[in-house]
């Protein structure tokens, strides 16, 4: 695994709260995309990814000519609109966590101001964010912070309140068990490392020990580490809501004694300095996780080593992605070798769930991927594992046609 799980933003004491700022908040609004907005919303609460993809892609930039959508939302629009009919009932769970995050639902409005500013004094309070100013500081916490995610969705009960007064019926129907999800509470956990398909944790409270679906969360945590989290039922067993986070074995003990007071304990933990690999990074949340739990800083630093030297980043990162997938497995266990992971296969799943990946993936199949691709969907789960299946038809296809 990565020696280092990246390192804590510099401390801002002296931000103005005007700089960067054009004008008034509802002044930098552009109220032209208030429609575009809300036909969106509908469209995900309907649960018509494709619908929703569409309005995004056609009005991708505000009056101004700024880029006006969080990226990570149309990603993962991407991914519902591409492999829709290959996604198990869970992915639809998870996008209900992320469609109750981003709704300005008035109903959601006090939950949402209550969780960021909760989120807020566990970091030490505006003074110590990063940001142009205060705005800035508070919207990057809305859309990174761990502690505010859990919060919002959980015990503020903003995933309640989506399910009651947001999503259709219809969206509700195709997801699995998300009102059980609602109830989730928060476990302080030891990860014990792989099985097939799955990885092994301990409840430190009860001493339980889950298997849990494996979408890539070992990538970034050891045999014998501890995060937070939340595990909830499926279909196929239990999961992951989404990234849990890791945490040095004295605050997951404490947490262990006391799962509802949680909040209390990253209060007093988090501005506790440590060494570089024991802090507790609550801001390092980027979206809502749909088929991967792999960090996407993680499985694009691996793209981005193995492709073609000298090429701009945005084609490092399509190429190098594309060689992985297409590698072979003795070309893998090299790589995680130079990456220094254990192993790389959690990272290549990543990137087979990516539709731009797969777009350059099936502009280089040939005849000789097609057994590649049987094989690494018996070593992958879940999505990736369909997607490389169908993968391999194509390379045979390719054969045919050759």
């Amino acid at each position: 695994m990565p020696k280092s799980r990246g390192r804590r933003p510099k401390k801002n004491r002296h931000r103005s709260t005007g700089r960067g700022r054009t004008g008034p908040v509802d002044e930098q609004f552009d109220r032209e995309m208030l429609p575009v907005m809300q036909a969106s919303d509908a469209a995900e609460a309907r649960g018509d990814a494709v619908a929703a993809y569409e309005l995004i892609s056609d009005h991708l930039f505000d009056a101004r000519g700024r880029r006006f959508w969080r990226p990570w939302r149309l990603r993962r629009l991407g991914q519902l609109a591409e492999f829709g009919p290959l996604l198990p009932r869970w992915a639809t769970s998870r996008w209900i966590l992320a469609q109750a995050r981003q709704s300005l639902l008035p109903a959601a409005r006090t939950a949402h101001q209550r969780s960021r500013q909760l989120a807020i004094d566990v970091r030490g309070g505006l003074e110590q964010l990063p940001g142009v100013d205060d705005i800035d500081a508070a919207c990057r916490v809305a859309d990174h912070d761990w502690v505010c995610r859990q919060l919002f969705l959980y015990e503020l009960g903003g995933l309640s309140i989506f399910l009651r007064h947001g999503a259709t019926p219809d969206l509700v129907a195709g997801a699995d068990r998300i009102h059980d999800w609602a109830r989730a509470p928060l476990r302080a956990l030891r990860y014990d490392g792989p099985g097939l398909g799955l990885l092994r944790w301990v409840d430190l409270a009860t001493g339980e020990r889950l298997e849990l679906l494996d979408l890539g969360a070992g990538v970034w945590v050891g045999p014998g580490e501890c995060v937070l989290g939340r595990v909830v039922p499926i279909d196929e067993g239990l999961m992951f809501e989404g990234l849990p986070l890791f945490v040095p074995d004295d605050v997951a003990a404490r947490v262990a004694g006391d799962p509802t007071g949680w909040l209390d304990v990253l209060r007093a933990e988090v501005p506790r300095e440590r060494s570089e690999d024991q802090r507790i990074r609550v801001g390092s949340v980027t979206g809502d996780p749909l088929l991967s739990d792999v960090p996407d800083v993680v499985w694009e630093l691996a793209a981005l080593c193995a492709a073609e030297p000298d090429l701009p980043a945005a084609e490092a990162l399509l190429d190098g992605a594309a060689r992985l997938v297409l590698a072979g497995l003795a070309e893998l266990e090299e790589q995680a070798r130079l990456l220094d992971l254990d192993d790389l296969l959690p990272c290549v799943a990543a990137m087979v769930v990516q539709p731009f990946v797969v777009k350059v993936v099936r502009e280089r199949l040939g005849p000789q991927h097609a057994p590649w691709l049987r094989d690494l969907a018996d070593l992958v789960i879940g999505p990736a594992a369909e997607i490389c299946l169908g993968l391999s038809a194509v390379a045979e296809d390719a054969d045919d046609a050759a």
